[in-house]
């Protein structure tokens, strides 16, 4: 082996770390680190899909089971655009107005609303405000059509989108068994 020169040592340090750089902007293609979606160009940390995941009461699950991450994206994609056609024709859902409705709810079942993050109510308000706009034929027709213009990108960490916008839990070859078909019994 020959001894390498400084020259020759800064150039491979530089070269592994141009490497370096190129593998990890490659695994972040989704806008920064932290990015759970974009939605043209608005990121959505992944703090807020957190927040809502485990930030649901067990007094507001229905069913009993949290959501799936993949069902929170969908909230935090359409959020702008149901806030634009719910202003246009129906009218914006506030989370205060949402906490009233919420704490009206619990209190006839002789419960009290806990402490939930922003962002649970913010999803309940746009839930609220989609089957307003499910409800008239107008802004249902615009509001498919906005959807459909977004630009939409998920870190693969959460799954790929799919047909209108839905996200989709990641399908890897490695994770199938071989032919495609049923595990094998044992």
């Amino acid at each position: 082996m020959t001894p390498r020169t400084p020259l020759a040592r800064a150039a491979a340090a530089a070269a592994t770390a141009a490497g370096l750089g190129l593998l990890l902007s490659a695994c972040s293609a989704v806008g920064p680190p932290n990015a759970a979606v974009v939605v043209d160009g608005r990121v959505v940390p992944e703090s807020d899909v957190r927040a809502v995941v485990d930030g649901l009461p067990p007094e507001l699950l229905q069913g009993g089971a949290p959501p799936a991450v993949q069902d929170v994206l969908a909230f935090f994609v359409v959020e702008d655009v149901t806030r634009e056609i719910a202003a246009e024709y129906t009218g914006v859902i506030s989370t205060s107005q949402v906490r009233r409705e919420l704490e009206l709810q619990l209190e006839q079942q002789g419960s009290e609303l806990p402490d939930v993050p922003e962002q649970v109510l913010e999803l309940f308000a746009t839930s609220a405000m989609i089957q307003q706009i499910q409800a008239t034929d107008v802004a249902r027709e615009e509001f498919t059509a906005a959807v459909e213009d977004l630009d939409v990108e998920v870190n693969p960490r959460y799954g790929q989108v799919g047909d209108g916008l839905a996200v989709l839990p990641n399908e890897y070859e490695w994770l199938r068994p071989a032919g495609g078909g049923a595990l094998p019994e044992s």
